[in-house]
């Protein structure tokens, strides 16, 4: 006697209970957050320093490479 498989059951899901709506959910939240963000911190009219930023993560001196003190944390 061969074994049959049950047979499937196809449930009526709801379109708002799908995946692709959590995914289109998700995205619309994501790109709304960012939208938040980057127009609050244009509004603000601060001029970001990016400049600075490298001398945390490392150092040239004298042509030897030197780890910034926030690898160096990250590392010990």
């Amino acid at each position: 006697m061969p074994h049959s498989s049950p047979p499937k059951i196809r449930r009526n899901t709801r379109w708002w209970n799908s995946n692709w709506f959590e995914v289109a959910q998700l995205v619309a939240f994501s790109v709304g957050l960012i939208w938040l963000t980057v127009n609050g911190a244009n509004q603000m009219g601060y001029n970001w320093q990016w400049y600075r930023i490298p001398q945390y993560f490392y150092k040239i001196i004298a042509s030897e490479f030197y780890w910034g003190p926030l690898i160096e944390g990250m590392l010990s």
